[in-house]
């Protein structure tokens, strides 16, 4: 693993923590297309 693939690991653990934030404040579906968005970045990463 690069640096640089460790930077991103880390950028997306941090959004998904202030995602879990935010869906505690607000009840709408913001946490599932986080997750959506971060899955389909990992995928395009690792294709």
């Amino acid at each position: 693993m690069t640096l640089n693939t460790i930077t991103i690991i880390i950028f997306l653990i941090e959004i998904k923590v202030q995602s879990q934030e935010i869906f505690r404040r607000y009840s709408f579906d913001y946490h599932q297309i986080m997750i959506r968005l971060v899955e389909l970045y990992i995928h395009t990463l690792f294709v």
